[in-house]
């Protein structure tokens, strides 16, 4: 190669290495829709089991009542709420560390630090006099 000319890289496979597989991206939207589904579930359950070994006590003033916003019916609307969400929470947290602990796990820690830097190769030439 001569000295002066310019090389050209395949760059398309060090972009294609950098990004996310679709398959992850599948098991990502396939949580993002089970977890709210699991989360009404545990609510029910709990509120279930709660009805026969009272953990903890109901207050009335969590008891929705006719005429207000999203009554439908069901008095205990606003505590199946909280606690779907509060159960989202959990259920999104124990996957993210899950995730994280793979990840740390398996990936080389310099591919995800932005502060990284690949040292430089240069070519050392010696100098006459």
């Amino acid at each position: 190669m001569a000295k002066y000319q310019t090389q050209v890289k395949d760059r398309s496979q060090k972009e294609r290495d950098k990004q996310v597989h679709p398959i992850w991206r599948g098991v990502g939207f396939g949580l993002a829709i089970l977890i709210p589904i699991i989360s009404y579930a545990a609510t029910e359950v709990l509120l279930k089991a709660n009805r026969t070994a009272h953990w903890f006590p109901m207050p009335s003033d969590l008891a929705a009542r006719p005429g207000d916003f999203l009554y439908s019916g069901d008095p205990w609307i606003y505590l199946k709420i909280a606690f779907t969400l509060a159960f989202m929470f959990v259920f999104y947290a124990i996957f993210m560390l899950i995730t994280f602990s793979i990840n740390r796990v398996t990936l080389d820690p310099r591919r995800n630090d932005p502060y990284y830097v690949p040292p430089i190769k240069a070519r050392v030439r010696k100098r006459s006099r």
